[in-house]
């Protein structure tokens, strides 16, 4: 498939292409600027493969490479893993 660079998908893939990079400056640097740093606990990882991995998942469907039930299941296994153990949070987190 070939995209021509003023359609909106170019556009779309574009940002889609820069969230997790500008995701992983700000958070790194959330996590840095304190003094002592904050480290990275399991929610922060959490929030980093989501951050990756959406906007990945957005691109290839955008480009067709991913079907609907393909994205359907991914999108679901997503919304579990990150959902599944918020009632099971201690306190000491």
């Amino acid at each position: 498939m070939e995209l021509d660079f003023c359609s909106p998908q170019a556009w779309l893939i574009l940002i889609f292409a820069l969230i997790p990079i500008i995701g992983l400056i700000l958070g790194f640097r959330n996590r840095t600027r304190y003094n002592p740093p904050k480290g990275l606990g399991k929610r922060f990882i959490q929030l980093m493969s989501v951050v990756l991995v959406l906007p990945i998942i957005a691109i290839l469907s955008i480009l067709g490479i991913i079907e609907a039930q393909l994205l359907g299941g991914l999108l679901g296994a997503i919304i579990g893993y990150t959902l599944s153990d918020l009632a099971k949070d201690e306190k000491d987190e």
